[in-house]
């Protein structure tokens, strides 16, 4: 018992040590009240480069969509035309793959944006998240989630109770 009193309280003092010695401007990488969202809000609005504002497109939309989404939608039109004329190194076709349709308000520029193999990522995109209840049972039970699918399987997996 000793031992771990003095283990934790170690740890206190040398993280207390740690966030007084460091660069004070990297002190909001280890202690913050932002949330989740506000994070990724700040990542879109507090940087000029492009490949940097992309990050946001690896999030759910619901976490920056009803707060920034017309920015957002905004950016997408200034930038779209330029990234596809100068194809920067970062811009991927899942990067492509990854801009939402609503962001793109043109009809000639949603064709030069979803190219074959685009479309064929996007394809692959929606496969996998239509499969994701089956594996993790999103639908709730009885809905065609695994809990219903262990259900409707019992002689094989009889040792399954749900």
């Amino acid at each position: 018992m000793p031992s771990t009193i003095a283990a934790c309280a170690s740890l206190v003092i040398s993280f207390t040590v740690l966030l007084c010695t460091i660069d004070q401007k990297y002190l909001d990488s280890f202690i913050t009240t932002k949330t989740g969202n506000e994070f990724i809000q700040d990542v879109f609005t507090k940087n000029d480069e492009d490949e940097l504002k992309m990050f946001l497109l690896d999030y759910a939309e619901q976490k920056w969509r009803p707060y920034i989404g017309e920015e957002v939608k905004a950016w997408f039109s200034d930038r779209i035309l330029v990234w596809i004329s100068e194809k920067p190194k970062w811009l991927t076709d899942f990067h492509l793959a990854s801009i939402p349709d609503w962001a793109v308000d043109s009809k000639a520029v949603f064709e030069k944006l979803r190219t074959k193999e685009v479309k064929a990522i996007r394809a692959s995109m929606k496969a996998r998240h239509s499969i994701r209840p089956l594996i993790i049972g999103g639908r709730g039970k009885g809905e065609g989630g695994v809990t219903s699918l262990r259900r409707k399987s019992t002689k094989r997996t009889s040792f399954i109770h749900s």
